[in-house]
């Protein structure tokens, strides 16, 4: 049986976590609200976050939609023209532990292979796995 967590931002988005006993960490779904009952008038969601562990060589994810892949400074990595495809880029060095970004995404999934399943509406609301944290290095938060 599935267990599903649900994140709201005042900004309009939902994002949905399934967690399996299989697979507690693999699976998040963004869902943009106002678009949940019929799907019509989905627009893509302009930016996304979510964090790369420090050592990461290589992002490995799949997305259901087309996309753009922002590196932490804000550049444009790689554009994703087909959705329902796995997408494989490499990160440059020094850019591991740090947050990353989705952009122009639009309605769908997205299932990482080697990253944390947590994402954000914006860098300040991006949780990490507490074992990711310590093992980068980063603040905890009591």
């Amino acid at each position: 049986m599935a267990k599903f967590s649900k994140y709201c931002s005042v900004q309009e988005y939902c994002f949905v976590q399934e967690h399996t006993a299989a697979n507690p960490n693999t699976l998040a779904t963004i869902v943009a609200l106002p678009e949940i009952e019929s799907g019509r008038n989905a627009r893509p969601m302009k930016q996304i976050y979510f964090y790369v562990p420090k050592g990461t060589k290589v992002l490995q994810y799949f997305a259901t939609s087309t996309h753009w892949l922002f590196g932490p400074d804000g550049s444009k990595q790689q554009r994703v023209q087909q959705g329902n495809d796995y997408i494989t880029t490499t990160i440059p060095e020094g850019m591991g532990g740090k947050i990353w970004s989705f952009g122009d995404m639009s309605l769908g999934k997205i299932y990482f292979a080697n990253a944390p399943s947590y994402l954000a509406a914006t860098p300040e609301m991006l949780l990490v796995p507490r074992e990711v944290a310590e093992k980068d290095g980063l603040a905890i938060r009591k």
